[in-house]
């Protein structure tokens, strides 16, 4: 049996990864973090695992594979995977979705979030703190070229959600009924 596999997209802040640890917790999904799987091919002549460097990193991937990379490393985790299924933290591209939708058909879902830009830079502040891998500002993260495809993946979305409002739980409330997860 495929499992299923549940993509977040959205701006940076918009509640991903706390959905996704939701989704981890309550469903018994398997949350995989593209961070993650970006530092696992990171080498360290690069440079240190900052926000910038992995964006770096992620967008020659993107360019020389046009999102296969992705769709190949989740194919090879639901393959191995016992759990229910896996939510995937966070697609960035429309290459990514659209392999991950040729490979998975039906047990693909993609839903996106998103909010209001002074909510999304209050919440980047609050989680930057001191952080020296985080970019300096909201808008510096948000310039890099791998994030301008974002408002693209919105109109790719099976569903759209503004978390600008909501709380976690409201967000995961409407995600689990509108999906059907």
């Amino acid at each position: 049996m495929t499992t299923r596999v549940l993509a977040l997209s959205g701006p940076i802040a918009s509640g991903k990864t706390a959905l996704a640890e939701l989704v981890a917790t309550r469903l018994g999904y398997n949350h995989i973090r593209i961070r993650d799987l970006l530092q696992r091919g990171f080498r360290p002549s690069e440079g240190e695992a900052t926000r910038s460097n992995l964006q770096d990193f992620g967008a020659a991937l993107e360019s020389q594979t046009a999102g296969r990379w992705l769709a190949d490393q989740i194919s090879q985790l639901t393959n191995n995977n016992v759990a229910q299924g896996i939510v995937v933290d966070s697609v960035r591209t429309v290459a990514q979705i659209r392999r991950l939708r040729e490979t998975f058909g039906p047990k693909f879902i993609h839903l996106h979030l998103t909010a209001v830009q002074r909510i999304l830079e209050d919440r980047f502040e609050s989680r930057r703190g001191n952080s020296t891998k985080e970019a300096s500002t909201f808008l510096a993260a948000m310039s890099h070229t791998i994030e301008k495809e974002e408002a693209q993946l919105l109109t790719l979305a099976d569903k759209v959600n503004d978390t600008s409002t909501l709380d976690t739980e409201s967000v995961y409330q409407a995600a689990v009924s509108s999906m059907g997860i």
